[in-house]
């Protein structure tokens, strides 16, 4: 009896739970009981349970809030904060404009030494600037010079960097290139001291350089080279081959050169000794070279260093970068978001898209100038830094000829 009186309860039960349409003596899994959010509520439920109950996981939620609410309001201050200057839009060449020329170089009051020659009296009707090209989207042109003792600068690059393209083009200038300031043919190197040097001298090097190139770069530096040696020191060094022994030995010690032949990782000292180097002493063992295996040198350093800088490892030192130039790139027209901008976009662009290059010139017979090469000049600078949607023609340039 009592046995009947069982098989008619399981039966029963049995008979329940299938009407019901889910077992009732096994725990119901979450996606049966409501698929996604049966899960959700689940989860949810969990969370509830432990925030109601374990003082450290509410302090855990708590910091991970405060953590994503630092991190989006960084990334939200980066974005403002970090930005490349205004993109080019007006770049024609700044041509002299004679007595209404605030920059005006009087040969007659002149102290340098070196020979001139007065091409054009002043009162002349001066050339008039053609009418500006149109810049491709994303460009951004910068003149970097680097100053020597003398407050000559010893380096001049013109630089053009293509967003849109992920590319880079500097170009350097000789710096005994000749230029019409004026009326009067002086070298290149000499327009930043003849123009007051700082801000006025930076501005008067700019309208100069824009007669060579065909276009006024946007924006400028003055590079200081003991901000060059930190930057080579926090990047550790980069490794280079010294093509010959430069021996230069000079009275103060500071600025004598000692390096010698083969490939070595060189820190600050030994890069600007090698950026610096032109000519050895006499029998001293070591070479010279002209210009223009001086600007090689250069070009080939620079690269090195921003090959270093591209590496993974050192993406981490973008404000460390930024620091050195916000500290030692003066006079510019570039603010600290400016510099991180470019030093952001620098650092994406491939190595094989930056490119160094130098204007074509010749020496002239009297006085060492450096007179450009014409059509080769024009080539080169459509090919490498021309920042216009059509080729830079002679219209847009002004290339005195020494003789």
């Amino acid at each position: 009896m009592r046995a009947a009186a069982r098989k008619r309860l399981v039966a029963n039960g049995e008979a329940d739970m299938k009407k019901n349409g889910k077992r009732l003596d096994k725990e119901a899994s979450p996606s049966a009981a409501g698929g996604f959010f049966g899960i959700v509520r689940s989860i949810g439920s969990g969370i509830c349970t432990l925030w109601k109950g374990k003082k450290v996981f509410r302090v855990i939620c708590m910091v991970l809030a405060v953590f994503f609410a630092l991190g989006m309001a960084g990334l939200i201050t980066w974005s403002v904060y970090v930005r490349l200057p205004d993109s080019d839009s007006d770049l024609a060449p700044d041509f002299d404009e004679f007595d209404d020329d605030p920059l005006y170089i009087n040969p007659d009051d002149d102290d340098d030494d070196e020979p001139q020659v007065i091409v054009t009296p002043p009162s002349a009707t001066p050339r008039p600037t053609p009418s500006p090209l149109v810049p491709r989207e994303d460009i951004y042109t910068v003149l970097l010079a680097g100053v020597d003792d003398d407050g000559n600068t010893d380096t001049i690059m013109v630089a053009t960097l293509d967003r849109k393209e992920g590319t880079l083009g500097v170009m350097s200038i000789p710096r005994d290139t000749t230029t019409l300031r004026n009326g009067v043919m002086v070298k290149i190197n000499s327009i930043y001291g003849r123009g007051g040097s700082g801000d006025r001298g930076m501005e008067a090097l700019r309208q100069e350089v824009s007669t060579l190139v065909g276009f006024k770069p946007n924006s400028h530096a003055m590079l200081d080279w003991k901000g060059f040696k930190k930057l080579v020191n926090t990047i550790g060094g980069v490794e280079f081959t010294i093509p010959f022994d430069m021996i230069h030995l000079d009275k103060d010690d500071s600025k004598s050169i000692r390096l010698k032949k083969g490939t070595y990782t060189l820190y600050g000292d030994q890069a600007l000794q090698l950026m610096r180097f032109r000519t050895s002493d006499p029998y001293s063992g070591g070479k010279s070279y002209d210009d223009y295996g001086r600007m090689e040198t250069q070009q080939k350093f620079i690269l090195a260093v921003i090959k270093k800088m591209l590496k993974l490892n050192n993406w981490n030192k973008i404000s460390e970068y930024v620091n050195i130039a916000s500290t030692s790139a003066k006079p510019t027209n570039l603010d600290l978001g400016n510099m991180l901008g470019f030093a952001t976009e620098i650092m994406k662009i491939d190595t094989d898209k930056i490119s160094f290059s130098t204007l074509p010139t010749i020496t002239s017979g009297y006085g060492y100038y450096e007179n450009v090469i014409e059509e080769e000049a024009l080539k080169k600078i459509n090919e490498t830094i021309n920042p216009y949607s059509a080729d830079i023609t002679m219209d847009y340039v002004e290339w005195p000829q020494h003789d």
